[in-house]
């Protein structure tokens, strides 16, 4: 787990964090039940409006990848 935040680049001085829980939910229960690719996921932020997607997908071998999303400006 600690790989994991440091390759997000998550720490103390981030204020907001979530998971979407796509996968085992390593730090929270799973809600959703789709595997979607990490374009749709930075496709579904930009349709918010509010969440855009900050530097590309981060591997977490073997399966997985991360994103950070950031709210942009209203």
């Amino acid at each position: 787990m600690p790989l994991i935040l440091d390759r997000l680049g998550i720490d103390s001085n981030l204020k907001d964090a979530v998971e979407l829980g796509c996968g085992y939910g390593t730090f929270t229960i799973p809600v959703l039940g789709i595997r979607p690719r990490p374009e749709q996921i930075v496709q579904w932020a930009a349709q918010t409006r509010r969440l855009e997607a900050e530097g590309p997908p981060v591997a977490l071998p073997p399966w997985h990848y991360g994103l950070r999303l950031r709210r942009g400006k209203p």
